[in-house]
């Protein structure tokens, strides 16, 4: 959170959750508490804004919240607009049902705020002062109106061990072992990484793993990209066209995919009993520069998008690496002398 990591113990669970769009599965992390408790809205104040609504829909069903739907969970996310009060108050709809999203001066909000989040993700104390303001209107408008109120402010401040942590990154750098920063592996990518393995199984016979593809989502949901494919197609001839050289050396690679057993021709009907998902990956003459004997190769583009879908986002992919991430690799090499790859 905010190019920060922090790493406390904790339980991983995975529990259930009605959407619209039926049953849905998550990971989540436990901790004692997310915020303090919540406070309930004034039904009389809800009807007044929304006259055409019943008060109890809009109303908040607990008052603490049991779940902190992060980033990784943003099409549960309220992002549908049905109604409006004011320029900052709106009740929105999503996978969840609807709730209300904003603010309104009528709306007193009496939740208790709580800083076990800030505590556990930076390390940090907050510290919330109340101060009584008087506030007098301006004669013009409301030459008798006084009213007190109290105001929230709050600062943050850090009690850490060490005085500066960049300070002492800078004075400890030279004594940091290899594996400093080996195996920062984020929330998601644990959570693929954990998908990936489970989906591993070991042939004893033939002495070779066997993996199904790691869906993130259903492929039963996947678009229909047949045209876009072809369209793809269509300009990837017209280029190999151009010159006789390209188009034999791309023959010859789609040859060797045939015959290394990669890759089959469909007949016409196996393509008509097919009942599974479908999904069409487009191949690109990309050109080669640095090799004579074959001028362009073949990229298989699966980050192509149609209708705001692309497969690699549809498929876990799990941590970059464990043994080279990036900064770890900087770090070691500049720590001797000499280097050896």
């Amino acid at each position: 959170m905010g190019n920060v990591e922090k790493t406390y113990n904790t339980w991983q669970y995975e529990f259930p959750i009605n959407t619209s769009a039926g049953k849905k599965a998550f990971t989540a992390f436990g901790m004692e508490r997310i915020t303090g408790q919540v406070s309930k809205l004034d039904p009389k104040v809800l009807v007044k804004l929304f006259p055409e609504y019943d008060p109890e829909t809009l109303q908040r069903k607990s008052t603490h919240v049991d779940v902190l739907l992060g980033c990784d969970y943003f099409g549960l996310h309220p992002k549908q607009e049905e109604a409006r009060c004011g320029d900052n108050l709106s009740i929105m709809n999503g996978a969840l049902g609807i709730c209300l999203q904003g603010a309104h001066p009528d709306l007193i909000e009496e939740t208790r705020y709580d800083t076990n989040l800030a505590k556990k993700i930076h390390d940090v104390n907050v510290k919330v002062e109340t101060y009584k303001t008087r506030l007098d209107s301006h004669p013009e408008f409301h030459p008798n109106h006084t009213r007190e109120c109290s105001v929230n402010v709050s600062s943050s401040y850090s009690h850490r061990k060490d005085e500066s942590q960049i300070d002492n990154f800078i004075n400890q750098e030279k004594n940091l072992p290899p594996k400093f920063l080996h195996n920062v592996v984020d929330v998601a990518e644990e959570h693929e990484l954990k998908l990936i393995q489970e989906n591993l199984e070991y042939d004893e016979v033939n002495q070779c793993w066997i993996t199904s593809y790691p869906w993130l989502v259903d492929p039963q949901s996947l678009p229909d990209n047949y045209h876009t494919a072809l369209a793809t197609l269509e300009r990837t001839e017209r280029t190999l066209k151009k010159d006789d050289q390209w188009a034999k050396t791309y023959k010859r690679q789609m040859d060797d995919m045939v015959d290394r057993c990669v890759a089959k021709k469909l007949s016409s009907e196996e393509v008509k009993s097919w009942t599974g998902p479908v999904l069409y990956i487009s191949h690109l003459a990309v050109v080669n520069p640095h090799s004579n004997s074959t001028p362009v190769r073949i990229v298989l583009n699966s980050s192509q998008t149609h209708k705001g879908v692309l497969l690699n986002a549809c498929l876990a992919k799990g941590p970059d690496s464990y043994m080279n991430n990036l900064v770890g690799i900087l770090l070691r090499w500049r720590e001797e002398r000499v280097r050896f790859i």
